[in-house]
């Protein structure tokens, strides 16, 4: 069994079982990818803490037959949800739905994976949001850079990002 070392965002996680998540990962090296965090959910898992949405961390796994393992997690980077306000963390969210929607599976993804570590790291202003989104939509080939260019002007007169959601989400309906 084949053990590799990554550092990752945890874009999302979701039970399995009583003690286990499964966890959607974004990493350096592998893009994105999931794994299974094994007794994650008992009161005694040291790796419980470390693997909060958002959290910045290196992880090792283990390859396994169908979907790798989750070995260790060491956070490095928590995002505070409890001192965010509500606009602050639906703007994180859009920024997060949009890595876990518009990227596939097992790409190395490094440019946005550096992106992605920057915004979370800085304030999530409407702005910083609206950049990070375009960038990543653009990188990917959804927009043109004339369309860049339109909602980067529309975002820095103030603009708040509902109309920025709707495009994002007009884009994943046509995919």
């Amino acid at each position: 069994m084949a053990v590799y070392r990554d550092e990752v965002a945890v874009i999302k996680s979701r039970d399995l079982g009583e003690s286990d998540k499964l966890v959607t990962l974004f990493g350096r090296k592998r893009g994105r990818f999931t794994v299974v965090a094994k007794g994650i959910r008992l009161a005694k898992s040291r790796k419980r803490g470390h693997l909060e949405t958002f959290n910045l961390c290196r992880v090792s796994c283990a390859e396994g037959k169908n979907i790798d393992i989750l070995v260790e997690a060491e956070e490095f980077f928590s995002l505070d949800s409890d001192q965010m306000s509500t606009e602050e963390f639906e703007r994180v969210g859009l920024a997060g739905m949009v890595v876990d929607r518009f990227l596939a599976e097992g790409i190395s993804y490094r440019r946005i994976f550096d992106l992605w570590k920057a915004y979370i790291q800085s304030e999530h202003s409407a702005e910083t949001t609206g950049c990070f989104v375009v960038d990543v939509i653009y990188d990917l080939g959804f927009i043109s850079p004339q369309k860049k260019s339109d909602i980067e002007t529309m975002l820095e007169k103030g603009s708040d990002l509902s109309r920025l959601r709707k495009y994002v989400e007009k884009i994943l309906n046509n995919i």
